[in-house]
């Protein structure tokens, strides 16, 4: 069986990337001994989009960012050299969930059907193979000099998970990059001696033995459900701030409900509202609490139209968001972003 996870945007201009994925990037372009200033003056990336994690920033300058910067530094493995960097931390409760899984292979799995919450710009698919797994990325043309460090990036990721969870050393058994980079030995390096070049895709193999080994063993692995079943276990105010965390995750995307967040948090939308009554508030409450923070955040501090905003925040028309965002903060949103 194949399976996927991307999410249809309305048009390439509209497609966003969280602003995580550029934690630790103006580091490494110092000390590669680039202009990390002038870098993100090409792609139009303002300052403020380095400052906080959680901003939806259009897809466009991010790739673009990730691509100047290769040539700023003159490494065509900047994306591989990013992800070392990069804590997948920043992907949140998506984050406990990979870790919490009991073999490599659903720790993937998760990954695949949670990427979509980061990004629509582009998607990750997992295609069995008869001994294994690939696992492909791509984007949509949205950046002006190419996806191609955004692509190494996702798949170097995929690659350094996969590898700090297995005691042993590892490295994929076969990589395809359509890159044909006039350096090869950084990939290989990365890699391993399975990468080509020059191929009709960007995909990693992992390999059955590797999929069906057990996640974290030991200490680490027994913290992580320990730390899963305090969210099962929570009350008051515990509950309160599990689900808010859940929704700023969710809050964009089609499957934000009730039923989704008790799975996620492994007890019943019956019981999970009945926790909210205890708390003195409601599920659909929260939604509106989240909805309001995150809506503050992006029209003061991200560079997205207010009809992008929008959208993202699950509003069916940008008429419906101006009045929600008023009854929220008592002015309306292009006042308080001319502010």
């Amino acid at each position: 069986t194949n399976f996927a996870y991307s999410v249809t945007v309305m048009g390439v201009e509209n497609a966003v990337l969280i602003s995580g994925s550029l934690i630790g990037a103006r580091e490494l372009l110092a000390e590669l001994g680039a202009d990390a200033d002038a870098v993100a003056r090409g792609a139009g990336l303002p300052a403020r989009v380095f400052e906080d994690p959680e901003l939806f920033v259009q897809a466009r300058r991010i790739i673009d960012y990730l691509e100047l910067a290769a040539v700023a530094c003159r490494r065509a493995d900047f994306g591989l050299l990013h992800a070392r960097r990069l804590p997948l931390g920043m992907l949140g409760p998506g984050w406990m969930i990979m870790r919490a899984a009991d073999t490599v292979e659903e720790a993937l799995t998760d990954f695949v059907r949670l990427y979509g919450l980061y990004t629509d710009a582009g998607s990750l698919r997992a295609e069995r193979a008869g001994d294994g797994l690939w696992l492909a990325s791509s984007f949509l043309p949205v950046g002006r000099f190419g996806t191609t460090q955004a692509v190494n990036l996702t798949l170097g990721c995929i690659c350094l998970f996969v590898r700090e969870n297995l005691p042993r050393r590892w490295q994929p058994r076969r990589v395809e990059l359509r890159q044909v980079p006039d350096d090869p030995a950084p990939f290989v390096a990365f890699f391993g001696p399975g990468v080509a070049f020059g191929c009709e895709r960007d995909a990693v193999f992992v390999d059955r033995p590797t999929l069906s080994a057990r996640m974290g063993e030991g200490a680490e692995r027994r913290a992580v459900h320990e730390a899963m079943l305090r969210q099962t276990a929570g009350h008051g105010v515990a509950v309160v701030a599990q689900v808010k965390a859940l929704l700023s995750t969710l809050v964009h995307h089609d499957a934000c409900t009730i039923d989704t967040i008790g799975e996620a948090l492994a007890i019943s939308p019956r019981t999970l509202q009945r926790r909210l009554t205890a708390a003195g508030t409601s599920f659909r409450a929260l939604i509106d609490e989240v909805r309001a923070d995150l809506a503050w955040r992006h029209v003061k501090r991200s560079e997205l139209s207010l009809g992008r905003i929008a959208e993202l925040l699950g509003y069916r028309s940008p008429a419906a968001f101006s009045r929600a965002f008023r009854r929220w903060h008592r002015m309306s949103a292009r006042a308080a972003r001319r502010g």
